[in-house]
């Protein structure tokens, strides 16, 4: 049986051979996940993976956490240390044939871990290869797809179960408790789960609190769970009760700008493209101003990863990519409105992940 972790790794070793790499420090996050399907968090005890491309990878561990290795990990060597953590990893570098290599690290690797390595290893040359991590990591198989997918379809049934519960008097951190509840209950993981009603929806990423809802409130809910270290993201904006000409003027501006921009989401299409595709729409119709974050981003084992819809982005929509749309309008004090989905691009357009009815108005409302 093919080990899909380990084809990854030669995959990204092939990548990195071109650049005079001699091996790959990865440390807790995506990137370890990816390549060695081991999931961990950072901590203060330091646990890594070291795979020199000429020498037998190994882990390094601490023994509280050894027993947590898969058996059948593509990895099979171990150094398990007590104390000492990043003295020791320093020698299983050197162990590993490192101590005088060019060593590739994801940008998110902890700046101590590895300025206290280079202390104790002044030859060895940490560089950055987040560009190679992250081109293998932007396109998804069939086994993360099946996985997200799963983990939009929870968002999705939470939220509306959200919706369905909003009552004259309900607070914000009511509706989260609702949505939170139910993602829990289909098995997913919680990631995140913003509820905001009126002023409040107009901080793009405030706190729910105790604000109660009135008839004719702006309800805006962003949120999020994870299904096996796959995340899903869903924006949905709303009116309890009736929209005013204002907020209609708002919402349905955001609106288009989201339909621009997934319209024209297809292979070969540059993510700055479809920023600048929703900013027009938002400053066409004079709300330029209020639409203070990028069009969307990257989504995967991370929230938040690679590609970057935003003006400066070079990167280039491709089949297999899953990122977010989501154009936003805050006007500080009165009301803010967001509309987001999760897509997948195919090799002919998008598939939305998130296809929860997109409407101003609730169904209870």
């Amino acid at each position: 049986m093919i080990n899909i972790f380990r084809e990854r790794f030669r995959r990204l070793e092939s990548l990195l051979h071109e650049r005079g790499f001699g091996g790959v420090l990865l440390t807790p996050g995506a990137d370890l996940r990816y390549f060695t399907g081991f999931g961990i968090c950072l901590s203060e005890r330091p646990t890594a993976a070291l795979i020199p491309f000429d020498e037998e990878p190994r882990w390094f561990i601490p023994e509280l956490e050894s027993g947590r290795l898969d058996p059948a990990s593509w990895i099979s060597k171990s150094d398990i240390w007590k104390d000492h953590g990043l003295a020791n990893l320093a020698n299983s570098l050197k162990r590993a044939g490192l101590a005088r290599a060019k060593v590739g690290i994801a940008g998110s690797s902890p700046w101590g871990w590895i300025h206290n390595i280079e202390r104790r290893l002044p030859q060895i040359r940490f560089e950055d290869a987040s560009s190679e991590m992250d081109s293998l990591r932007m396109t998804k198989d069939s086994t993360e797809l099946t996985a997200m997918r799963k983990a939009c379809a929870i968002a999705c049934r939470a939220l509306k179960k959200g919706f369905r519960s909003l009552k004259t008097g309900m607070t914000e951190l009511e509706l989260k408790d609702v949505i939170e509840r139910e993602m829990t209950l289909r098995g997913a993981d919680l990631d995140f789960c913003l509820a905001l009603f009126q002023e409040n929806a107009a901080l793009p990423h405030g706190c729910s609190g105790e604000l109660k809802l009135k008839r004719g409130d702006i309800v805006l809910v962003d949120t999020g769970c994870s299904v096996s270290g796959y995340h899903s993201d869903i924006t949905r904006t709303v009116v309890f009760g009736k929209p005013g000409p204002d907020v209609r003027s708002v919402w349905d501006t955001v609106y288009a700008a989201f339909h621009a921009a997934a319209s024209a989401a297809r292979p070969g299409v540059a993510c700055r493209h479809l920023d600048r595709i929703a900013r027009t729409t938002i400053q066409d119709a004079g709300f330029g101003s209020y639409f203070v974050h990028r069009l969307g981003h990257g989504i995967g084992l991370c929230g938040h990863e690679a590609p970057y819809l935003e003006s400066e982005s070079e990167s280039v929509i491709e089949p297999g990519m899953t990122f977010t749309i989501e154009p936003g309008i805050y006007l500080p004090g009165s009301l803010g409105v967001r509309l987001e989905d999760t897509f997948l691009c195919t090799k002919s357009g998008t598939e939305s992940l998130t296809p929860f009815n997109m409407s101003i108005s609730t169904d209870n409302a």
